[in-house]
């Protein structure tokens, strides 16, 4: 869920990096830790079942967008509460030949999980990475695309390299911004400014 410090002028989103287990989340966060300046971005915080990550997007009509990456294994414990309040998901579905049908129950556990905390897995932004390119036999593109019910628009990465990991994340960092845009315009058009210490349009938390 998105939210607004109006008095900070600060927007925090949340992406959630998700798929199996050992499919290459926490690599692609280490890359970007690696890779980003650091005032750009948190240190990269690691506990017994996540890891996460805040990085500074830069400014969006006058507000510092904030963007708080957490990676999510589909067989962690705690996955109802680290995939609650997300705005969007990174699928990293592991290209090692032997994962497929890990790749689908991981796809089958983010879908539950998404409708049991009144998501609807077919609205909520998701963008898929077929990350560990590299390897030899690596499951082919194609095959991926036809298991996981993917029609257009999946990326191919190497969380090892970084090739192309900060691809997924301009990508879903578009459509959600461009989203909350939206959303924004149509509050504005909706609330109106109250007096006496009541909220007002510009005290609004824009939600999913």
């Amino acid at each position: 869920m998105s939210l607004c410090n109006h008095t900070q002028r600060e927007i925090f989103f949340k992406f959630c990096y998700f798929g199996p287990q050992g499919s290459g989340k926490s690599t692609i966060l280490d890359h970007f830790c690696r890779k980003l300046d650091r005032h750009h971005r948190s240190e990269l915080v690691v506990t017994e079942n996540t890891e996460s990550l805040r990085i500074d997007s830069g400014q969006m009509h006058g507000y510092r967008t904030q963007l708080d990456l957490v990676a999510v294994d589909s067989d962690t414990p705690d996955i109802s509460d680290l995939l609650s309040g997300t705005d969007g998901i990174i699928f990293v579905a592991d290209s090692t030949p032997d994962q497929l049908i890990e790749n689908i129950e991981a796809q089958q556990i983010m879908r539950q999980t998404l409708e049991q905390l009144g998501y609807d897995p077919d609205a909520l932004p998701c963008v898929y990475q077929f990350n560990k390119r590299d390897l030899h036999h690596a499951i082919a593109p194609h095959q991926l695309d036809e298991a996981l019910g993917i029609k257009s628009g999946t990326i191919l990465t190497c969380g090892l390299s970084g090739y192309e990991v900060f691809a997924g994340l301009d990508q879903l960092t578009q459509i959600v911004l461009k989203n909350f845009c939206s959303r924004a315009v149509i509050d504005r058009a909706t609330h109106t400014t109250k007096e006496d210490g009541q909220t007002s349009s510009s005290d609004v938390a824009l939600s999913r």
